[in-house]
């Protein structure tokens, strides 16, 4: 018996079991309210009251709205977020404020799986992958074979060899049959070797490759290469790791006289993480985003930038090349973009360090960056910026030669003359 006062469904009317049977008087009974009924209404005395719905039909309740505090919902609404989780709609949903959103596609599984992988080689089919050899061809080789394992088409690749004389090409045209090799008669340095490798196979974008740089993280190069797609993009270049996947920092500002201030003095150590791509080199790389420039181990390049940069610029032998290539690609209003999903493993100097010394190589490096400022900046502006340089660098050698570093000091000098242009 439910103690909200009311009665077995089809039965006669329940009586209060608070006095015995006949204590109330006839009358009083006939005029008191019939319970569940509506108040007012009074049957006949000595009437049985009419039920509230059709005989027969006990299993049917009347629709009763909800009270407005501590009431029961009704069945389907109390229902709804049960049956919601049951049946959700395609894709993922997220609850918000008692409504279903859905928040992307399903990714897809099996045969969707199969079809989005055919979907990303047809994407990559026109892409040009350009690896530049010199005397390291088993480093270009694994260079080659970890793009084409990450979904490049192996003739999509042209592996360009720097006159070695080591049988470097005999090894290319053995061991990566599919790929186009450019067998160069002279050492013409990195631009130069690059833009041929770039001319012997069109692309509708082109992702360039030191030797020594290998794909980490799979899908690496399909993300590059959507990254150069999107409108107003230009550049786009992934996260470098060491041999030991310690991070290798590859994003620079474009050298000017604030960022120079801000590294010779010291303090970009203590600049803000956000603002470091910007005015120093102490960014821990760790999202996506815009940037001014990166040393370009890896660099993917939207085939109309490219074409409307006109390559690398050939004026130099080697060295700066990759930062020139942003700076004037910023300067044509297009973006350079650091993916930190996409992920290569750089050795450095494999080829390099064959043929300089520390000292040799960052003087080199120094002149170079510095024909690049004098080029880009008005002659006060790129005086000031190159004199900062110098005595940021000068100042760390003079350190490290009285902590007892010869070595690095002797490296840190050949950057300061380089700089100072001795």
């Amino acid at each position: 018996m439910p103690r909200d006062g009311g009665r077995p469904a089809g039965g006669r009317a329940a009586e209060p079991r608070l006095r015995p049977p006949r204590a109330v008087p006839e009358r009083a009974r006939a005029d008191a309210p019939a319970r569940g009924g509506a108040r007012g209404r009074r049957p006949d005395p000595g009437r049985r009251p009419e039920p509230d719905r059709p005989l027969g039909q006990g299993g049917r309740r009347r629709r009763v709205e909800a009270p407005r505090h501590g009431g029961r919902r009704p069945a389907r609404e109390r229902l709804a977020p049960a049956l919601a989780r049951r049946h959700p709609p395609r894709g993922r949903v997220e609850a918000g404020r008692g409504t279903l959103r859905r928040r992307g596609p399903r990714r897809p599984g099996g045969a969707g799986a199969l079809a989005a992988r055919r979907d990303r080689r047809v994407t990559l089919d026109g892409v040009t992958a350009v690896v530049l050899n010199w005397r390291t061809p088993e480093h270009a080789v694994r260079a080659v074979r970890a793009l084409v394992d990450d979904g490049l088409p192996a003739d999509r690749a042209v592996v360009v060899d720097n006159a070695s004389d080591d049988g470097s090409v005999e090894r290319f045209r053995a061991e990566l049959p599919a790929a186009t090799v450019v067998a160069l008669e002279e050492n013409l340095g990195f631009a130069r070797g690059n833009n041929a490798g770039s001319a012997a196979l069109e692309g509708s974008a082109y992702l360039f490759v030191n030797s020594d740089a290998f794909v980490h993280r799979p899908g690496s190069v399909g993300r590059l290469v959507d990254a150069v797609a999107a409108p107003g993009v230009g550049i786009a270049v992934p996260r470098l790791l060491n041999e030991d996947l310690t991070l290798q920092p590859s994003v620079v500002p474009t050298s000017s006289p604030l960022p120079e201030l801000v590294r010779a003095s010291g303090l970009s150590r203590f600049v803000p993480n956000r603002w470091q791509p910007a005015l120093g080199t102490h960014w821990d790389h760790s999202e996506s985003r815009s940037i001014q420039a990166a040393t370009g181990a890896v660099l993917a390049v939207a085939g109309d930038a490219w074409r409307a940069l006109g390559g690398f610029a050939e004026a130099r032998f080697m060295y700066a090349e990759d930062l020139d290539l942003c700076w004037r690609a910023r300067e044509l209003g297009r973006d350079v973009r650091f993916l930190a999903d996409a992920e290569f493993v750089h050795l450095g100097s494999a080829s390099a360090g064959r043929r300089w010394s520390d000292p040799e190589r960052a003087e080199r490096v120094a002149r170079a960056e510095a024909a690049m400022i004098r080029e880009h900046l008005p002659r006060g502006r790129a005086t000031l910026t190159l004199a900062l340089m110098a005595a940021g660098v000068g100042g760390r050698a003079v350190v490290r030669r009285a902590s007892g570093d010869p070595v690095g000091a002797a490296t840190l000098r050949g950057w300061w003359r380089g700089y100072r242009g001795r």
